[in-house]
């Protein structure tokens, strides 16, 4: 990548971008549900409140950034594609989009490269000028809320690094999985700027919320993801041409979700924002019925839910934190989800899955899928009944699903390849 220039207009264009994500009273009740989880988030966030007011606290924040901040990553020289996207969901993006290359890039791929270096960092921290340039973007636009400002501020470092330390030359191409991680924003805004090719894969279920598609190729799940994201631009006023290509998530045949035999094992998910004593109650009157054998917990990877056995009548076991969701969902028979993507994988593998109001800081039915009729709520009295289990999920609520799991009524294979051309005319190894 080109070095760039890092003005001062760019800095407020950045800024305004990743507030105008974070700052959605949509998303306002995230700050206090992470602040619940640890102590010292609530102080960070007491501290950030207090501190932004003041260019000198935002220096110091900017350079505690630069200096600690783990999502700073460098590609590995001679790479072409640089992949960035740090969660266990991203790498998983990842690895779908780099099985439909067949290998043809193996080479020439690097998957979130390596930690920017000490020395990379404090050359960037120790540029005075810059880091002055940036606090004073931060101080003049704060954020009245703290974690929209903590954003902005990681999206600002990551911005002075990375056009202090740009993409090297032999990047033709900046893939990302996720499209409102600050660094990944800021990456992004910088490729723009200098010409670089960018393509985003969706990681999980998307809202018309999330940022507008900008890039020069789009891989979406299904056409409910074009949906929304064809109501993010129209919420912004933007109108712009995309080029999409549709990559399901799923690599085998979609199930039909069945009713199963009593007693059930019931399969919990949970947010990475719970609502800790409503998701408490919940499971004690579930695994109280008479019909349910245990209750399988599966947590966020951002949250670790410490179970108490006193008041549960079925045995509760807690999934292995790294295990698969595959395992998971292999190991119940009915899964109850709170706002989550957990969902769409739940339903494409067979599993009757139903909505859980309350049990997390989002709003309620976030994501529109109860609004759609993919989700029925759920209802202690349908482990009354074995019909009842299955009873949403008919012909009718088959060709409502099928927009969100394209694998209803096609093949796998067409759209893998689809891929694979897309690839290659953003490369420079284009096929003849």
């Amino acid at each position: 990548m080109p070095k760039t220039a890092c003005r001062q207009q760019d800095l407020e264009l950045l800024l305004a971008e990743v507030q105008e994500f974070y700052g959605q009273t949509i998303y306002a009740g995230m700050e206090g549900g992470i602040a619940k989880k640890k102590p010292i988030y609530r102080l960070l966030f007491a501290i950030v409140r207090r501190g932004s007011s003041f260019r000198i606290f935002s220096l110091l924040l900017l350079v505690g950034v630069l200096l600690f901040h783990r999502h700073l990553r460098c590609p590995q020289k001679r790479k072409q594609i640089f992949q960035y996207g740090l969660s266990r969901n991203n790498i998983v993006a990842f690895e779908r989009l780099n099985v439909c290359l067949s290998g043809r890039y193996d080479a020439e791929i690097d998957v979130n490269g390596l930690p920017a270096s000490l020395r990379s960092r404090i050359a960037t921290a120790v540029s005075l000028s810059r880091l002055w340039q940036g606090a004073s973007v931060l101080e003049r636009y704060r954020h009245r809320e703290a974690l929209p400002h903590l954003q902005t501020a990681i999206a600002i470092a990551a911005h002075l690094f990375y056009t202090r330390h740009p993409l090297p030359s032999q990047v033709s191409l900046l893939c990302v999985a996720t499209d409102h991680s600050p660094v990944a924003m800021a990456l992004l805004f910088i490729a723009r700027r200098s010409g670089l090719k960018t393509c985003y894969i969706q990681h999980a279920p998307v809202t018309e919320y999330f940022p507008p598609l900008n890039y020069d190729l789009s891989l979406l799940y299904d056409q409910a993801s074009v949906a929304a994201y064809t109501k993010a631009a129209a919420r912004r006023g933007i109108s712009r041409k995309q080029r999409i290509v549709i990559l399901t998530p799923f690599a085998e045949e979609f199930k039909q979700p069945q009713s199963t035999r009593r007693p059930y094992r019931i399969g919990m998910c949970l947010s990475a924002v719970p609502q800790v004593a409503q998701l408490t109650g919940l499971m004690e009157q579930v695994s109280n019925h008479s019909s349910v054998s245990q209750i399988v917990l599966r947590c966020h990877p951002r949250f670790r839910f410490e179970v108490s056995h006193e008041n549960f009548g079925a045995p509760v076991v807690l999934q292995e934190q790294n295990a698969s969701l595959a395992s998971f969902l292999d190991s119940v028979d009915i899964v109850l989800v709170p706002s989550s993507g957990v969902t769409i994988e739940a339903l494409h593998r067979g599993k009757p899955t139903f909505y859980t109001d309350g049990m997390d800081e989002l709003p309620e039915d976030y994501y529109g899928f109860v609004a759609e009729g993919i989700l029925p709520k759920f209802d202690l009295t349908v482990l009354d009944d074995s019909d009842l289990i299955a009873a949403h999920f008919d012909a009718v609520w088959k060709a409502r699903f099928v927009r969100y799991d394209a694998t209803v009524d096609s093949a796998v294979a067409s759209a893998h390849q689809s891929v694979a051309n897309a690839i290659a005319g953003l490369t420079r190894k284009i096929d003849a």
